[in-house]
């Protein structure tokens, strides 16, 4: 947040500006990295818990017709 406001207030094509741009990305980066961790962190934790994971696609058109009214109002909601 302090990054970006430093940019926007540098001059273009200064070398202060390129500096700033760098470290910028280099959050960016960090960022990503992070997320990317978390994400192989918990899809490896599944893996090796679960012996068995599978996938379901549901058809929520289906499912508001065929329910009781409390829980068609819940899904509507939902989507």
């Amino acid at each position: 947040m302090i990054i970006n406001k430093a940019l926007s207030r540098s001059m273009r094509g200064s070398k202060n500006r390129e500096k700033i741009i760098k470290k910028l990305q280099r959050n960016y980066e960090k960022l990503r990295n992070a997320r990317k961790y978390y994400t192989h962190l918990i899809t490896s934790n599944l893996v090796k818990e679960n012996d068995i994971i599978a996938c379901e696609t549901l058809k929520v058109k289906d499912m508001i017709e065929e329910t009781k009214h409390r829980f068609r109002k819940y899904i509507e909601q939902i989507v």
